[in-house]
């Protein structure tokens, strides 16, 4: 095993070759670890590559084993990869039976598989207040086309479920995805991205300020939010330039539909 390999390719530098070999007594040019270093990651690339043809084996295995799940695996014109989605059969019981209140987020896969795509997950929330993902999904970016081809699956896989709510970050393709496939959906704003978004803006918000925003978002009338949005701008007028620019609509509470 390659010293500070670890399973990561990205962790295989030339370094780290040059210190193997000399650990087993060679001494090797800058040339020849280069080598060495391209073989070892068009290896590695081959090997992503060809997980991704045994990931649609593996997800209609899934759906044969769990009946009634919903999957479903595209490919490019010349056979690669193209995006994936699995809903488990137990998932979309949990969905039907939860709360009318539904997550969707996305992530950026991590390490080696951070050029692959984006993770898109739906979460349920059940009555005792936990949140359950029940449907995933493997794109290539997190734009209006991938998610809506996500949350058409998510609309087959729930049925006749039409009127609920979807929380969200305020992510452009899928605030248009979510109007497009559940018109009759309402739609909400994450308030952890939100205060999220405020920190990377430059604004560091103090847990009291934070408080505020939550205070904000919970106002039951205009008068309520006026007196919160006040307070917060004798200390951060700039966190509260920011949220003017957010239609309360997706939330604030007295302006919820």
């Amino acid at each position: 095993m390659l010293p500070l390999y670890e399973g990561k390719t990205e962790k295989i530098t030339g370094a780290a070759i040059s210190d193997f070999f000399v650990s087993k007594g060679f001494t090797v040019g800058a040339s020849a670890i280069s080598r060495i270093k391209r073989v070892l990651d068009e290896a590695n690339s081959i090997e992503r590559r060809v997980s991704y043809h045994k990931l649609e084996s593996y997800l209609k295995l899934m759906a044969e084993k769990k009946p009634g799940s919903v999957w479903k695996f595209e490919k490019e014109g010349d056979g690669t990869f193209k995006r994936a989605c699995f809903i488990p059969n137990i998932g979309i019981r949990v969905a039907r039976m939860a709360r009318r209140l539904f997550g969707v987020d996305g992530a950026h896969v991590k390490g080696e598989m951070n050029n692959y795509g984006v993770v898109l997950v739906a979460t349920a929330k059940d009555y005792n207040n936990h949140i359950l993902p029940f449907a995933f999904s493997l794109v290539p970016t997190e734009n209006n086309e991938n998610c809506c081809w996500f949350l058409r699956l998510v609309h087959d896989a729930l049925g006749d479920l039409e009127c609920f709510t979807v929380l969200s970050d305020r992510q452009k393709g899928l605030l248009a995805a979510v109007a497009e496939v559940f018109p009759l959906a309402g739609h909400r704003f994450c308030l952890r991205h939100i205060k999220e978004n405020i920190n990377r803006k430059g604004i560091s918000l103090t847990a009291k300020e934070r408080g505020l925003i939550n205070d904000m978002a919970r106002s039951d009338c205009e008068n309520d939010y006026d007196v919160f949005e006040k307070e917060l701008a004798r200390t951060k007028p700039a966190a509260v330039e920011y949220l003017k620019d957010i239609d309360k609509r997706h939330w604030v509470k007295y302006k919820y539909q």
